[in-house]
């Protein structure tokens, strides 16, 4: 059974039943939702500031992450990236026991030989000096390659073989705007992502540099006024593997605005941190005439945001038909 918030590829939805007898279940820190769980196996990826309109400081957020682990039975288990900065500073603090994993091989799971060919990406997996076996798994970047040893990592402590995990993992389909495939018109592909955070948006756009040799021109929809006003600096230079950076105005979502924080203080940041190649278009609705100017056979596009930003994929592709 699985209740996460993207949609799961091939399935069409964020939750459905199954006939095992395992839940499996994603949470965050906004609102400390995650304190809701009590969970027998925790899989903690990273901690970053991020939704800090609910912590007081850092200090808080790292305490709330600690509480969250505290929340595993005796008999359960704590799985985190050691690579994570975040969570080097928590892990002594872990009151349950735990299995690291990452590209260092300092790891309990770890990741060597690592290779992008196409859409897949492949590894060696490697548990306390020993090699486990080869994995591929059909979605790019370095995020991906530790989100698939945390998946195996869960998939061992569980007793499940790591063929049978491996061979899983080799047809996952990926999540709704995770690096989606949208289309693709006189040989201009467009995908789209749902990265809403400096760290999210340099993993994705890492993971399409690595794969891909042409051109990167992404469209880029800040999410939330208090993030931008938070970020904006971070944010104008997480787009370094782009070729063109397209800036369009930000999704409010549930906020009001605050005066003087718009795109336009994204787009000027990526300026200052030396991108060549930046564009501010605050009407979102100009910029596939905008794209049609600028795009050469063999450009990958890719529409980053967590707000309506995937709404433009398919303008995109209907102006190039044109």
């Amino acid at each position: 059974t699985v209740i996460v918030g993207g949609r799961v590829l091939g399935v069409g939805t964020n939750a459905y039943v199954g006939k095992g007898d395992y839940v499996v279940a994603e949470a965050d820190e906004f609102d400390r939702s995650l304190l809701r769980f009590y969970p027998t196996v925790a899989v903690i990826t990273s901690i970053e500031p991020e939704h800090m309109e609910c912590y007081e400081d850092l200090d808080d957020l790292n305490n709330c992450f600690v509480e969250f682990s505290s929340r595993v039975p005796f008999y359960g288990s704590i799985i985190y990236c050691l690579d994570d900065p975040g969570l080097q500073k928590i892990r002594a603090r872990f009151a349950r026991p735990s299995i690291s994993y990452g590209f260092s091989h300092h790891a309990d799971l770890y990741a060597t030989d690592i290779s992008f060919t196409g859409k897949v990406t492949q590894f060696t997996c490697h548990s306390n000096g020993n090699i486990h076996g080869i994995v591929k798994v059909p979605l790019l970047g370095d995020h991906n390659v530790l989100n698939s040893l945390a998946a195996i990592a869960v998939a061992l402590d569980l007793e499940v073989p790591f063929e049978q995990a491996v061979d899983a993992l080799a047809t996952f389909p990926g999540v709704s705007r995770r690096f989606e495939f949208v289309g693709q018109i006189d040989n201009v592909s467009v995908y789209d992502d749902f990265a809403h955070h400096p760290t999210e948006i340099k993993a994705t756009l890492d993971g399409a540099r690595k794969s891909y040799t042409g051109r990167i021109v992404v469209v880029f929809q800040p999410h939330l006024y208090s993030r931008t006003k938070a970020f904006y600096n971070e944010f104008g230079s997480s787009f370094f593997d782009s070729d063109l950076l397209v800036v369009t105005d930000i999704y409010p979502s549930r906020e009001k605005p605050i005066e003087g924080v718009d795109g336009k203080l994204v787009a000027d940041a990526a300026r200052k941190s030396g991108h060549k190649h930046v564009e501010y278009i605050k009407d979102r609705q100009n910029i596939p005439a905008f794209l049609k100017d600028k795009l050469q056979q063999g450009d990958l596009v890719v529409v980053i945001g967590a707000g309506d930003i995937n709404r433009l994929s398919p303008e995109i592709l209907k102006e190039l038909e044109k």
